[in-house]
C-alpha cells in the first residue's frame, strides 16, 4: 500500500518538477540541470526502493526528500519573475495548482502564495491595461476633434 502511495505521489511530482523548471529557466535564463540530475538520483533510488519491496520507511523518507526539493523549486519560482509570457507558454500555472493539494502543507501552503501572487500580479497588469487603453481613447478623441474639417489628414 505504502509503495503505491509513494508511486502516486510521485506521479503527481515529476511533471510539476518539468513545469517549473521549464517556467524557472525561460525566467532567469539558467538552466537546472544539476538540479535535474539530484533529483533523478532520489526518484531512481525511491523506484528501486518500491521494486524490490524495500523499507516503507526509507521510502517515506526519500519522499520527504523529493517534498523538499519541490519546497525549493516553488522558492526559487516564487523570486523570480514570472512574466505573463513566461506563465502563457510553459505548464508552470498547472503544475503549481495542482500542488495546492499535495501532501505536505509546506508545499500546499507556497503554491497558494505563488498562485495568489500571480493573481495580483496580473489583475494589477489589467487593471493598467485598462488605464493605458482609457487614456489612448481620449487621445485619440482630442485629436479628432482638433481636425479642420474639409481637410484629408
Amino acid at each position: 500500500m505504502a509503495e503505491k502511495s509513494s508511486l502516486r505521489r510521485l506521479k503527481r511530482l515529476l511533471p510539476a518538477f518539468a513545469a517549473i523548471d521549464a517556467a524557472i529557466e525561460a525566467a532567469t535564463g539558467f538552466s537546472r540541470d544539476n538540479i535535474r540530475q539530484e533529483r533523478g538520483k532520489l526518484v531512481e533510488m525511491l523506484c528501486d526502493i518500491i521494486t524490490d519491496n524495500d523499507s516503507v520507511e526509507l521510502a517515506e523518507g526519500l519522499c520527504q526528500l523529493l517534498d523538499e526539493a519541490m519546497v525549493f523549486a516553488l522558492k526559487r519560482l516564487r523570486v523570480v519573475e514570472a512574466t505573463p509570457t513566461v506563465l502563457a507558454t510553459t505548464d508552470a500555472i498547472k503544475a503549481v495548482a495542482g500542488l495546492r493539494s499535495h501532501e505536505s502543507g509546506r508545499v500546499r501552503g507556497l503554491a497558494c502564495s505563488i498562485i495568489g501572487g500571480w493573481t495580483t500580479s496580473i489583475n494589477c497588469d489589467i487593471s493598467t491595461g485598462r488605464a493605458i487603453l482609457v487614456k489612448l481613447s481620449k487621445m485619440q478623441q482630442a485629436h479628432k476633434a482638433l481636425r479642420v474639417p474639409g481637410r484629408r489628414h
